[in-house]
């Protein structure tokens, strides 16, 4: 039989075994000579996608010049089954999106200023206190949603959250710090009850992380959550 030269371009499908060398060809051929609205950028974008499933499908498109080697006989070793690859979209944020976090970070019931007195009214965060990382500024914490979130995430908090809020953790804090400060402060903001196989899962939870008693703001986490009336502590979920 002879081999195939030129792009693949038949009218009736082959009937003989297609080997996998002449797969990937058409699928390099496809990638390559198909013409795209956006050109190379989603040419390589494609390329990029594929060869996270099949690393060597895009090395050559030039399918001519490639030569044919038999892969050597190995023997076949029971493995676990690889986890699928789950590809999540991603976009960029819109000028809509980026306001409506610039909004919700200003919001004055459930925005900066609650998540900011949340911190400080317990006792959790002392913004006075020297040679401590301070939590970000307002203006710092937009920029940081803006540039985390995505368009389909600031959907899905628009379509799930009731009340979504801006909320700010410290970083390497002992739990005990983060129960003592729901109840602490100018305003109760709830009895806090801990079971014994909570407590102690925090512990090993503390322990793995190397946290002590002692330790100090290391990173802040800046988020969005459902707001309530009685706040509940990132580290709770």
């Amino acid at each position: 039989m002879s081999k195939h030269q030129g792009p693949e371009n038949r009218t009736d499908p082959r009937e003989e075994k297609i080997t996998e060398e002449q797969a990937r060809g058409a699928l390099a051929r496809a990638i390559a000579e198909t013409t795209f609205a956006e050109g190379d950028t989603m040419r390589g974008r494609l390329r990029e996608m594929v060869a996270q499933a099949l690393p060597t499908a895009t090395d050559n498109t030039d399918t001519d010049a490639q030569e044919t080697h038999e892969a050597p006989e190995t023997q076949e070793t029971p493995s676990q089954p690889k986890a699928p690859q789950i590809l999540i979209r991603r976009t960029e944020l819109d000028p809509r999106a980026r306001k409506y976090v610039e909004e919700l970070v200003g919001h004055a019931e459930s925005g900066y200023a609650l998540a900011h007195n949340e911190l400080t009214d317990g006792g959790l965060y002392n913004p006075e206190e020297e040679g401590i990382i301070k939590a970000p500024t307002m203006e710092e914490a937009v920029a940081i949603l803006q540039q985390q979130l995505s368009m389909e995430e600031i959907e899905a908090i628009k379509r799930y959250m009731r009340v979504p809020g801006l909320v700010m953790e410290p970083q390497n804090l002992p739990w005990q710090r983060f129960a003592a400060n729901l109840d602490t402060g100018t305003k109760n903001k709830r009895e806090t009850y801990l079971s014994n196989s909570r407590k102690a899962e925090f512990d090993r939870q503390d322990q793995a992380l190397g946290i002590q008693e002692t330790s100090t703001i290391t990173d802040w986490k800046v988020g969005i959550a459902e707001r309530k009336k009685n706040w509940k502590t990132m580290k709770e979920y």
